[in-house]
Parts: C-alpha cells; sequence; structure tokens
C-alpha cells in the first residue's frame, strides 16, 4: 500500500511535461492510425474498419427484416404496404388524374417511341447484333420498369455506353472461345454465320441475365452505395477509351471497305487505324459521301436546329427517324446495293422472339466480370438521373426499389433476346421537358415499337448500315469529347489526371482492364475522406 500511494505520489509529483507526455502517448494509441504507402494519405483505422463494414451492416439488415416478415406476417396492411413498395404502379395508377395527365403522356409516348426505333436499330449494332434486338430491348423492359420503377420520368431503353460495352465483350468472347465453342465440322460459310450470330446472342443475353442478377444483389444487401465508389475518373477514362473502340470499329461501314482483318490483344486499335488508313483509298465513293451527308444533317439538326424548336414546340425534332426513312427510300430507289455496291441491312425478321429460360451457363464464366463492371455502370447512370429527376419535380423515389427495378428490366430481357440496358438520358430528359407525368407515357412508347416489331420492320430492310454508323458516331460525340476532362484535372488534380490517362491508355491498348486498376481505383477512391 506505501508503495502504491508513494508511486501514485510520485507521478503526481512529476513534471507537468511528464504528464503531458504521458498523455500523447495514450491519445496516439486512442488514434491509431495506419499507412497504406508512403505517398498516399493516413486511414484511420475505426473510420477503415467502418467502411469495410458494408456487408456485417446488409446481414444485419437483411436480419432485421427477415423478423419484421415474421412479425408482421398475419397483418393485412402489411401485405399492402409491400405492394405499394415493390409494384409501384398499384399506387400511383389509381391516383392518375386522366383527363389532366392522359393527353400529355400520350403525347410524350408517341415522340419517345419514334426516337427509340432509329435508336434501337443503331445501338443493336453497336452490341454486334441483330438490329431487331434493338427493337425487342425497347419493349420489354421499358415494359416491366413501368410497373416496378418509382421514377415518373426514367425511360429505360438501349443506351450507348452499355451497348458498346456489351458490344466489345459479345465480340472478344466469340474471337477468343468461338473456335472451342462452335463446331469444328461445319464447313458451309452460311451455317457457320449462322451459328456464329446464335452464339453473340446467347453471350448478350447471358450478360443480361448475370447483369439484372447483380443489380438484384445489390438491392436486396443494400449495396446500391458502392457504385460511388468507382471515382468519376476511372469511369470517364473507361467510357471514352471506349467510344474511341466503337469509332474506329464502326468507321468501315463510314467507308464501305469490306474483309478487313479483326485485331485482338494489345495494341488493337493503332493496328486497325493503319489498316484503315492505308484501305482509304479504296474505300466505296457513294458510300463514303452518304456518311459524310448523314453526319452534316445529324449534327446540324442536333446542335443548331433542335433547340430552337424545342423553344416554340417543346418537341424534339425526330430527325433520326427522318434520316432514316429517307436514307431507306434513296436505297429502295437507286437499288444502292445492286448499283453502287453499299452495305444494307438485307433481313429484319418479324414477330416477337421465342421466349428461352434455359441460359447457357457454360459461357457465364467467360462474361461475369464484364458482368459487374457494366451493372455498376448502369447503376450509376440510371440511380443519378432518377434523383435529378425526382428533387427536380418534388417527388421520392425508392432506391432499394430502383435496383430491383433495373435488375428485373434486365432479367425479364435476357428471357426475350435482350441486352442490358439501362436509363436514356436524352429521352428520360425530353420526356420530363415536355411536361410527362408517368411512366403511362413509356407504355405508349412500347406500342409504337410493338407495331414496329409486328407489321413495319422489314420495310427497313434496305436501310444502309452507313445510316446506322452514322447514328452511332454522333451519338458518342459527348463521350469522345470527354477526353477534354484531362486538362480540367491537372488543374484540380494533377493524380488524378494522370489516372485518367492510365484507364484512357488502358483501353486504348486493349478494353481489358487488368484487375489491380480497378481495386486500386474502389479501394482508393472508397477510403477518400477517411
Amino acid at each position: 500500500m506505501r508503495r502504491d500511494s508513494q508511486s501514485s505520489n510520485e507521478l503526481i509529483g512529476s513534471k507537468p511535461s511528464q504528464v503531458a507526455l504521458i498523455a500523447n502517448e495514450q491519445n496516439s494509441q486512442n488514434n491509431l492510425s495506419i499507412n497504406l504507402n508512403q505517398n498516399s494519405k493516413n486511414y484511420n483505422l475505426d473510420r477503415f474498419r467502418t467502411k469495410s463494414s458494408v456487408l456485417d451492416k446488409a446481414k444485419k439488415k437483411l436480419t432485421s427484416k427477415s423478423k419484421l416478415f415474421c412479425k408482421n406476417i398475419r397483418k393485412k396492411s402489411f401485405y399492402k404496404n409491400q405492394i405499394y413498395t415493390h409494384l409501384p404502379i398499384f399506387k400511383w395508377l389509381p391516383r392518375y388524374k386522366f383527363k389532366n395527365f392522359m393527353f400529355t403522356d400520350i403525347m410524350c409516348g408517341l415522340t419517345i417511341g419514334i426516337m427509340n426505333i432509329p435508336q434501337g436499330l443503331a445501338y443493336a449494332l453497336l452490341a454486334s447484333l441483330n438490329p431487331i434486338t434493338g427493337l425487342y430491348v425497347s419493349f420489354f423492359p421499358v415494359l416491366v420498369y413501368a410497373i416496378f420503377g418509382s421514377s415518373r420520368h426514367l425511360v429505360i431503353s438501349a443506351v450507348a455506353i452499355v451497348s458498346l460495352l456489351t458490344g466489345e465483350t459479345v465480340n472478344r468472347v466469340v474471337h477468343e472461345y468461338g473456335s472451342t465453342i462452335l463446331p469444328a465440322n461445319v464447313t458451309d460459310p452460311e451455317q457457320y454465320k449462322k451459328l456464329e450470330e446464335k452464339l453473340k446472342l446467347d453471350v448478350a443475353t447471358d450478360l443480361s441475365l448475370l447483369v439484372g442478377a447483380f443489380q438484384i444483389l445489390f438491392g436486396l444487401f443494400g449495396l446500391g452505395g458502392l457504385t460511388s465508389f468507382f471515382s468519376d475518373t476511372f469511369i470517364s477514362g473507361y467510357t471514352c477509351g471506349s467510344a474511341v473502340h466503337v469509332v474506329v470499329s464502326q468507321t468501315k461501314d463510314l467507308f464501305g471497305l469490306k474483309n478487313l482483318t479483326r485485331f485482338e490483344g494489345n495494341f488493337k486499335i493503332p493496328k486497325s487505324i493503319y489498316q484503315l488508313a492505308t484501305r482509304i483509298p479504296s474505300s466505296n465513293l457513294v458510300t463514303t459521301v452518304g456518311s459524310l451527308g448523314c453526319i452534316i444533317f445529324l449534327t446540324i439538326f442536333k446542335e443548331a436546329l433542335n433547340p430552337a424548336i424545342k423553344k416554340y414546340l417543346r418537341v424534339e425534332f425526330p430527325s433520326e427517324l427522318l434520316l432514316l426513312i429517307a436514307m431507306t427510300s434513296i436505297s429502295y430507289g437507286f437499288d444502292l446495293n445492286q448499283n453502287y455496291n453499299v452495305t444494307i441491312l438485307q433481313k429484319i425478321p418479324t414477330g416477337f422472339p421465342t421466349p428461352s429460360l434455359n441460359p447457357n451457363l457454360s459461357l457465364i464464366h467467360f462474361i461475369i466480370k464484364d458482368a459487374f463492371l457494366i451493372a455498376v455502370i448502369a447503376i450509376s447512370v440510371s440511380m443519378s438521373l432518377a434523383a435529378l429527376f425526382s428533387r427536380r419535380n418534388s417527388y421520392k423515389i425508392d432506391p432499394h426499389q430502383e435496383l430491383y427495378a433495373f435488375g428485373l428490366t434486365n432479367l425479364v430481357g435476357s428471357v426475350f433476346s435482350c441486352f442490358p440496358t439501362a436509363a436514356s438520358l436524352s429521352r428520360s430528359s425530353l420526356l420530363e421537358s415536355m411536361g410527362g407525368h408517368s411512366q403511362l407515357a413509356s407504355v405508349c412508347s412500347s406500342l409504337i415499337i410493338l407495331v414496329v416489331i409486328i407489321w413495319l420492320a422489314p420495310l427497313f430492310k434496305t436501310l444502309p448500315t452507313l445510316c446506322l454508323a452514322s447514328i452511332i458516331i454522333v451519338a458518342l460525340k459527348n463521350m469522345i469529347f470527354q477526353v477534354k476532362d484531362f486538362f480540367k484535372l491537372i488543374k484540380i488534380n494533377r493524380y488524378e489526371a494522370v489516372k485518367f490517362i492510365s484507364y484512357l491508355k488502358a483501353i486504348f491498348l486493349s478494353l481489358i482492364i487488368p484487375e489491380d486498376y480497378v481495386v486500386d481505383d474502389f479501394l482508393g477512391h472508397s477510403c477518400t475522406g477517411c
């Protein structure tokens, strides 16, 4: 006891500097931090653990939901709330003011349906599939989202970024594994081409199935916030580099070049550009002039005429549909395919596809990484648009229900020969600007697509592919110009600018991004501000 009291007295009677030193040591132990890299920021250990406990929180949330379900399973109000939550159409449709809103929604639906026709055909070509699949994507997923979606203004359809990522995945699988998947004893070129087209469709539908499954899992475990861990620099660099791939792949249709060698692996873009440059003198003059005319026509309408038309009519002029009709008529009247060797679509099937509930599971391990990336990018784009429109128009959305809705659109779409979908910025903005009030506008747009699928699709068989390639090039203009972000980033954050160039370089050399690039971006961005 004397020793204890003596030691305590010695401690109390010690110099103030020693007491302060002991307190500082205790504070440093309580505020323990880790340094992941000598050149990186210090990350607080407690907050780092909090960030890394996403799965634990999801598990607790799932457990609480299970307990709540067991507690309220006998209450009728519980089932009523569940129906309103997971089937929003039963909540807004009985309250819908038909006299006030129906005419506006029908006009919005007709306009969007007309826009979906050329863009659906073009984006299906961008996904390396038969153009009719683009019309399927503009019909089935739209109806599914109208039932399960909580946003009033989102238009689900084929979009440029998801289509080009789908096309790159489809082409990669076919060219890397097609020789082992397809039968080797087929000698007829036409039959082999049909088998290859079937394989492409299988890859695209399996990709849609996986994307939908990932999105539903995100909603089930409350992991929608993971999409924010991919930095804007990563998405901007990735989409910009991917757009360069698409432009290079579509150049052959713009100049009418045929029998080109397809390069794979590293440096395939420089090799493809060199091949195109050497083959330009042998390009088809009629095709080249037609492509130039289409691009100029679309650019003038989108940049100059449409903004002026919107001021007076609040409606975007369907320049793409007008171009499709004009080029199809010119091709048919002058027989461009026979007389000038201009490539046309030739054959477009009619009617609905046969539902398929037997996915090709042997392809899953080839595309699972691509599916995860597409799911994240699609959610990032769609959720940001849904949040934007809800704030502008003063209504609430359910983020978890949105994830379920996105997942179901892709799952159901995979049954009906659809490739992955997302929310379209241009068509969603048009629906809002025209005064649309509900998803009834999307249902009306799907009716326009229904008419085209059943009766009018064969009319586009003489449509030159140069027209669709021109639509794709003009649609990707903003993605290509994202390269300007580098000059903004270098003034704000040089580290982010270097990352942007790294992603752009990786995709320019090969679209398959190394895993350490993605992991570094994911972890680095998720720990920002820790």
